[in-house]
């Protein structure tokens, strides 16, 4: 779904240029897109940032290592 991609500016200017043009015409998929977008600006503000337990983390980082490795 380009959605999320388009939100996440994942795509290129030309990318999102076409999609946002291609969207004005279409009012259900307009709204879908705003919806996603509210929803992402609402999570990223709203919700308090928790850091991840060091043994998570460092689970993590550890899989990368072993996944680097390979």
């Amino acid at each position: 779904m380009l959605i999320p991609s388009v939100i996440d500016n994942e795509v290129s200017e030309t990318e999102r240029d076409t999609f946002l043009q291609f969207i004005r015409s279409h009012p259900d998929l307009q709204q879908e897109y705003e919806d996603a977008l509210r929803l992402k600006r609402y999570l990223s503000e709203d919700l308090p940032k928790i850091k991840a337990p060091d043994r998570l983390r460092k689970s993590i980082l550890r899989m990368i290592d072993d996944m680097e490795k390979k």
